[in-house]
């Protein structure tokens, strides 16, 4: 990759991650989550991190299901993580997020792949908390 090459996508990477993380400070069901260190910036550039591994995506079309589509890019490489092994903070709180955006977005005017995405996110979400309690409960029975 050339030099003006990689440096041209991580600009779109910024701008990217800059649309993400205004169009997600409206969102108290969002924000609330952000009171530890990560902030919702970090949040938002490692999401156009992992998604831009995925595709490339042009800040030209941004939307809120374009919001979606690079979440659940991001969510569903980081819940296979979750499962194998512990999580950084950042990518905790991109599974939270992915996992509340059906709550905040309005998503009457979507298409039917987004309203499966996000159901999937929610779901897969859930799944994952009542794993990680089953496993405690496993460990503190060990004890």
């Amino acid at each position: 990759m050339s030099f003006t090459k990689a440096v041209s996508q991580q600009w779109h990477k910024a701008e990217v991650a800059e649309l993400m993380c205004k169009r997600l400070q409206l969102e108290p069901t969002i924000t609330i989550l952000m009171s530890g260190a990560t902030s919702l910036q970090t949040v938002c550039n490692l999401v156009a991190a992992i998604a831009f591994a995925e595709q490339d995506w042009m800040a030209d079309d941004w939307d809120d299901e374009q919001l979606v589509a690079m979440f659940f890019c991001a969510f569903q490489l980081l819940f296979a993580k979750a499962i194998q092994q512990p999580l950084a903070q950042g990518e905790e709180l991109i599974l939270s997020v992915g996992g509340r955006l059906a709550q905040c977005l309005n998503s009457d005017e979507f298409e039917e792949v987004s309203h499966r995405l996000m159901s999937l996110m929610k779901l897969s979400s859930d799944r994952l908390i009542e794993l990680r309690c089953q496993q405690r409960r496993t460990h503190r029975n060990m004890c």
